[in-house]
């Protein structure tokens, strides 16, 4: 286990008694121990990504728990308790998202479901209106931005010349 991480855990110790969604107000960067889980708990703005202060106007609760299988799955509230994101990330800097992520509208109804396959978009994602009726479905090939490219024919596949 990471010695910071360790640190952080053993400075939060007193979150534990109180479980998490029960709490009266936002906890601020703090990572706690629930069982063998690690909880990390901070505030994202309102891209659900950027960490933002506690007193920020358009924050979001963010809650990453790593899990057994190897994944950290992040769960994302609005200040409101509404849900608005939920996923899971390959790495604990939460930048290669893998599985399936479900983005939903600040009314809570679902926004958008689909699957990424370490970090890439993968097979069909869709998208539904504030309202909930479907908007649009889109496929993804699973390849990268390149490998597009040059599957579509746009760029020749790099050749490798010896020296």
């Amino acid at each position: 286990m990471n010695t910071g991480l360790l640190h952080s855990i053993l400075l939060a110790t007193a979150v534990v008694a109180t479980p998490l969604f029960a709490q009266d107000s936002y906890t601020s960067d703090v990572v706690v121990e629930r069982g063998n889980t690690l909880v990390l708990v901070d505030h994202v703005g309102g891209d659900l990504r950027t960490p933002v202060s506690e007193k920020a106007a358009d924050r979001s609760l963010r809650i990453v728990e790593a899990g057994a299988d190897g994944l950290y799955h992040v769960r994302i509230r609005s200040a409101q308790r509404i849900q608005r994101m939920e996923g899971t990330y390959l790495d604990s800097a939460l930048a290669i998202p893998h599985g399936r992520f479900i983005y939903y509208h600040p009314n809570g109804r679902i926004e958008s479901v689909g699957e990424y396959d370490r970090g890439v978009k993968v097979g069909t994602w869709y998208t539904q209106d504030i309202t909930g009726q479907g908007r649009a479905e889109r496929t993804y090939t699973g390849l990268t931005v390149d490998e597009l490219l040059v599957a579509e024919g746009v760029h020749a596949q790099a050749r490798t010349v010896g020296r």
